[in-house]
């Protein structure tokens, strides 16, 4: 089951995306809220470090991929929020994504190893004044702004001073580094620090890159009662339980459990208190603990009570970009419980709501090849391939390649897999050369005679 749903992660993880249609390098993005979301230059750097700095402004870059689930939720629930309005004016902005060939310039100056990610940097050096990685609230995500506004003033605290350094080896891949720094500017921070929660998040996550998965896990718990603010909570409970998944087996794993228990507890706030996204991203970290310490009865349980939030969430909201950010976590809970069929309606739903996206289709895929509907699967397959771009298009041919070993066409899932690691090898960015790895090594457990389907 463990190796079931590695590889059902690693899919989903890479396919859940926003369904924004490419655009050349330059255009403008169209706010969906009139006058209360910014206007990104897409996919050039350049371009936005020439206007920042012709405006005298710091250049805010988010950083996405359009297969995050987190970059969905930012798009559609927090950069349209009246709250963010305000400070339109106050910087240039700057979408990067990162499957788009023209973003390689970026990468190699600024390595991204989660999405989404966000920088505000200074256009005259080029240096990080402020970062946040992974999913964030209205709250959080304006405390960022105030805080890159506060650095690019020179207006900052001793222990702001020692983040921004953070950030910045953060940023350059220098984790480990970073990792110490970050840990600086938290015993110098006072106990009602307000930028505590990015901070302990950002901590973990390059404690996380650095291989470090037990100090990781026990900054989580060292830190959580320290947080006051809900989602800071859940955030770092969820980016604690990803490092602790990585604990090898033995006296150490005892952590897990330790960080599982407290995690749990955070799914008890008032919904309210809470983005759904990031209960969500909660729900998927316990789900596969229970699964990692062999507690299936338990994992199904508790991925029973994930698909029912999940689907509550999405009749809440009204618009598609909204109700998909849901699915990709539809998929991973309703293959947990193992009943594929029933998140199939969504899907199809996203898929006719939003004609232009590849990831509904791909999911679609993913679930027919589960429930045994391989005719189906492969169709859904290859209508992804068909709007797939960039590097997604490696992870459609490695589930095609799944599909046709299952319809026992071997010659035909061999092709498609060496297609899919031939599109790897021309991406740039961490994420793909990840996912290039491990189909590498499954290109070899498909030459073995055994072989059975990857799932």
């Amino acid at each position: 089951m463990r190796l079931a749903w590695t590889s059902l992660l690693l899919f989903s993880a890479l396919t859940v995306g926003c369904a924004t249609a490419p655009k050349d390098p330059g255009a403008r993005s169209t706010a969906s809220v009139t006058g209360s979301m910014p206007e990104f230059i897409e996919n050039d750097y350049a371009a936005a470090l020439r206007e920042a700095k012709s405006r005298h402004l710091p250049l805010l870059v988010k950083v996405w991929a359009p297969w995050c689930h987190a970059c969905r939720s930012m798009q559609a629930n927090v950069l349209p929020h009246p709250s963010v309005a305000p400070f339109a004016a106050r910087y240039v902005w700057l979408a990067i994504d990162t499957d788009a060939p023209g973003s390689a310039g970026f990468l190699q100056r600024f390595p991204i190893d989660t999405w989404p990610t966000v920088l505000v940097l200074d256009p005259e050096g080029e240096t990080v004044l402020a970062r946040s990685v992974g999913g964030a609230s209205v709250e959080q995500f304006v405390g960022l702004l105030e805080h890159g506004l506060r650095a690019s003033q020179g207006q900052l605290v001793d222990s702001d001073k020692v983040l921004v350094l953070a950030d910045a080896r953060a940023a350059a891949g220098a984790h480990a580094e970073a990792a110490l720094a970050y840990q600086e500017a938290l015993k110098k921070a006072p106990a009602d620090w307000p930028t505590r929660g990015r901070a302990v998040t950002s901590l973990l996550k390059s404690l996380g890159a650095a291989g470090e998965s037990v100090p990781c896990t026990e900054a989580a718990l060292d830190e959580l009662p320290r947080l006051r603010a809900a989602e800071d909570q859940v955030r770092v409970a969820a980016t604690g339980l990803a490092c602790a998944l990585d604990i090898p087996e033995g006296d150490s794993a005892a952590l897990r459990s330790r960080l599982s228990l407290v995690a749990g507890r955070a799914l008890q706030l008032p919904p309210e208190a809470v983005d759904p996204d990031l209960r969500s991203s909660l729900y998927e970290s316990l789900v596969e603990a229970r699964q990692i310490d062999g507690d299936d009865a338990g994992a199904i349980a508790l991925a029973e009570e994930w698909l029912g939030f999940l689907e509550r969430s999405a009749g809440r909201v009204r618009t598609a970009q909204q109700k998909t950010v849901f699915d990709g976590h539809r998929v991973m809970a309703a293959l947990s419980i193992g009943r594929p069929e029933q998140a199939v309606p969504a899907l199809e739903q996203s898929e006719k709501e939003l004609p232009g996206d590849d990831n509904p289709p791909a999911r679609l895929a993913m679930l027919y090849l589960a429930a045994g509907r391989l005719d189906e699967a492969l169709k859904a397959n290859g209508r992804a391939l068909a709007l797939a771009r960039g590097a997604a298009r490696m992870r459609v041919l490695s589930l095609r390649s799944d599909i046709l070993f299952a319809r026992g066409d071997r010659a035909g899932a061999s092709e498609s897999l060496e297609r899919a690691i031939a599109e790897g090898r021309t991406a740039v960015d961490l994420s793909s050369r990840r996912q290039l790895v491990w189909l590498e090594k499954k290109r070899k457990r498909f030459d073995a005679p055994e072989m059975a389907p990857a799932r």
